[in-house]
């Protein structure tokens, strides 16, 4: 019988609403940045993906030979990724999700932090959840981007009527931004180190998703021409390489956890 061991009751499945959105590219975008910064996977024998959704990046790492685990909290999405043969709790890192002792030689964090009511708290249990000389990857949206300082000033300067960017950079989903001098010091008090924060280029959308589509609001009214604006601001922004995000990575050393903010 399928199952995946739970520690909730239900939760609103923003998965489900994002899977037909999200790029298949992302997950190996994900993958090829995981690679380029670990060499190769020799000595990593587990990987622990927080916020696994149905699994598809686990899938990759199934076929590179690890061991798969995930946490995720819509039950459907967690219940997806166990028929696939990944080892999922379906519950929140937020919380003790784990059996004592259990530990992980690599966690990575794909967008998930943002969602988070208690981010310092997930990062917490993160460290403790990592092996001894494991390490730790983060993808989150970056706060101060250009993104958001124009959204802002779009939102300001027409009373609130252009306000479509400043929606995308900060959807209903989205609880928290991360400044990259500010998430560096919070995982170094938690005990992590050799913590390297860098600004990165990623998309998650397709690339006619960011006027309109299933998740963000119409730009113009008229679903031809969203796209069309979409498809060019895509572009645009590929070609200058405006970064949107932060990739962090960091490592459990020996040294003992510093006090959680």
């Amino acid at each position: 019988m399928e199952t995946v061991t739970s520690g909730t009751d239900g939760t609103d499945d923003y998965s489900a609403r994002y899977a037909e959105e999200f790029q298949e590219e992302k997950i190996g975008s994900c993958w090829r940045l995981l690679r380029e910064r670990t060499e190769d996977l020799r000595g990593i024998k587990n990987i622990l993906d927080i916020g696994c959704g149905s699994g598809a990046f686990l899938d990759l790492a199934k076929e590179e030979g690890l061991c798969t685990a995930g946490l995720e909290i819509a039950p459907t999405a967690a219940l997806a990724a166990v028929r696939k043969g990944h080892e999922i709790y379906c519950n929140s890192v937020e919380i003790e999700a784990f059996p004592s002792g259990c530990q992980f030689d690599l966690i990575v964090m794909w967008d998930i932090l943002e969602h988070l009511t208690h981010p310092h708290l997930a990062l917490g249990n993160a460290f403790e959840l990592l092996a001894p000389g494991g390490r730790l990857f983060i993808l989150t949206p970056m706060m101060g981007s250009i993104f958001d300082r124009w959204g802002i000033k779009l939102a300001r300067l027409s009373g609130t009527r252009l306000n479509q960017l400043l929606r995308m950079c900060w959807s209903r989903d989205h609880l928290f931004r991360f400044h990259p001098s500010g998430i560096g010091q919070v995982l170094r008090s938690l005990g992590f180190t050799q913590v390297k924060v860098g600004e990165i280029l990623l998309l998650s959308l397709k690339a006619d998703r960011y006027a309109g589509g299933r998740i963000l609001q119409s730009w113009t009214g008229y679903r031809f021409l969203d796209r069309l604006l979409s498809r060019l601001g895509v572009k645009l922004v590929q070609a200058l390489r405006i970064n949107n995000k932060i990739l962090i990575e960091a490592a459990r050393g020996p040294e003992e956890r510093g006090d959680a903010l």
